[in-house]
């Protein structure tokens, strides 16, 4: 990014207005980086449960290795 706007030609008013667009799209941006995180944490998590499940032979032939049901 790293861009620079120039405001000299607006408002205050309209200066004030884009500012608060440009933090609210950086804390959304923010917010849906924290979520993407989460969601790869819960994937990784989930994946290393199902390879060591799907190690266990018996429990392989009776269970499913995702959700551990019969």
């Amino acid at each position: 990014m790293g861009k620079k706007l120039d405001l000299s030609k607006l408002t205050d008013e309209e200066a004030q207005h884009v500012l608060e667009v440009v933090q609210r799209d950086f804390d959304l941006r923010r917010k849906e980086e924290e979520r993407l995180e989460a969601l790869k944490g819960k994937i990784k998590k989930e994946s290393s449960k199902r390879e060591l499940l799907s190690d266990t032979a018996h429990l392989n032939e009776t269970h499913c290795a995702r959700c551990l049901q019969p």
